[in-house]
């Protein structure tokens, strides 16, 4: 996943748990980098 997506998600006007939800979709769809990696370990 590319850190400007992770970005610009973090940005989004939506609730925390509606972010992490989008990650957590994301780095399943994407997870084949270390920022996914980090990120799925800590969710």
């Amino acid at each position: 996943m590319a850190p400007d997506i992770l970005l610009k998600r973090m940005m989004d006007d939506k609730p925390l748990a509606d972010i992490l939800d989008v990650y957590d979709y994301l780095g399943e769809r994407q997870g084949d980098d270390n920022y996914t990696a980090i990120l799925i370990e800590i969710l």
